[in-house]
């Protein structure tokens, strides 16, 4: 399981994931969606730990480790071309 607590990432003044707290069963698909600007990007980012939070807690599995490490347990993508939070969904154009 992933769990997301509280995640936050600012630049300077300017908050790019505000306080965002997520739980995700494993295995499963996901999306995230927004404007431009809202994030989206940030928070996969921080999950990825390509980059690290201003505030909050990532954990795999009831553990603080840096998940890029955990050999295939997770694989996340990101996709501007496809939406996976149902099957009705399509490709946006």
């Amino acid at each position: 399981m992933l769990q997301i607590t509280n995640l936050t990432k600012a630049f300077g003044d300017k908050r790019a994931v505000d306080n965002v707290t997520i739980s995700v069963e494993r295995p499963c698909m996901f999306g995230i969606i927004g404007a431009s600007g809202a994030g989206k990007s940030t928070l996969l980012r921080m999950v990825n730990r390509l980059a690290d939070p201003t505030e909050g807690q990532i954990l795999f599995q009831n553990k603080n480790k840096n998940i890029t490490r955990l050999s295939g347990a997770l694989r996340w993508a990101m996709s501007a071309n496809s939406c996976t939070l149902c099957p009705a969904c399509r490709r946006w154009t």
